[in-house]
């Protein structure tokens, strides 16, 4: 038997594979989440440092980023045009202002320490 937060995000981590080539092991998710302060919006700011971790580098959009990304809860999905601004600033804020870069015209990458972060979150440092 599994909760449902457990199913919520399986069948997201579904539509990522499947809809946007992308793969947000469970695991790797809560790993981030665990390390971030409480609050009602830690779970999608690890989202987001997944999906930054897996551009390996390279700019996303603000638009690739919010399909990647969900809404804070999964009833309603009223996110405006800062939304993603929005759980960048909050990622810096938890990781290091210097951690994400804007690329103006290009959307936002993790930079080199931003992408250590992440790989010492998710234990892929060898």
């Amino acid at each position: 038997m599994t909760c449902a937060h457990c199913e919520e995000m399986k069948a997201e981590i579904e539509y990522l594979r499947s809809e946007l080539g992308l793969s947000m092991a469970a695991h790797r998710v809560q790993k981030i989440r665990d390390l971030l302060p409480q609050g009602s919006s830690r779970g999608v700011i690890a989202k987001l440092l997944i999906c930054l971790y897996q551009a390996k580098g390279k700019p996303l959009t603000r638009g690739q980023i919010f399909d990647a990304v969900p809404p804070y809860s999964g009833e309603d999905d009223d996110r405006g045009y800062n939304y993603i601004s929005m759980l960048v600033c909050k990622a810096r804020e938890h990781v290091g202002f210097d951690s994400i870069k804007t690329i103006w015209g290009g959307g936002y990458a993790l930079t080199p320490k931003g992408m250590a972060w992440v790989a010492r979150a998710v234990g892929d440092e060898p």
